[in-house]
């Protein structure tokens, strides 16, 4: 609740630099959400196909399949090259595409290490 009043407080105060980072930071992380779903569901029925599972098992069977993710995926990348060519939104990338990468650094850096120990993380369990 405090972050969000003061985001709006930053919309009053200072709307041409710490109102826009913040809309443009906040794009930016939407964008790169729909990018990893397109992604996730290109990849997932690939796999899943590939697995001798059929097509009509699936609950949800995105319409005109491989061509939607692969559409919805391509126009996010364009939003976010898009974002490099405005000044007002570069500030995103900025901190964006260093914060993905950080957090990617840090998933595989984990996986790694807990292979190493022999911990191998299954999905089906719960912690």
């Amino acid at each position: 609740m405090v972050g969000g009043a003061l985001a709006l407080l930053s919309s009053i105060i200072a709307p041409g630099t710490v109102y826009i980072t913040l809309v443009s930071i906040s794009g930016l992380a939407v964008v790169a959400v729909w990018m990893s779903i397109s992604a996730s569901q290109y990849m997932f029925r690939r796999q899943y196909i590939r697995e001798g599972h059929a097509v009509k098992d699936l609950v949800y069977r995105t319409p005109l399949y491989p061509v939607v993710p692969i559409v919805s995926f391509i126009l996010c990348l364009a939003s976010c090259i898009g974002i490099a060519f405005d000044p007002t939104q570069r500030i995103a990338l900025y901190c964006g595409v260093p914060f993905i990468a950080v957090c990617y650094a840090a998933y595989y850096l984990t996986e790694r290490v807990n292979k190493k120990r022999g911990q191998v993380h299954d999905a089906s369990t719960t912690d």
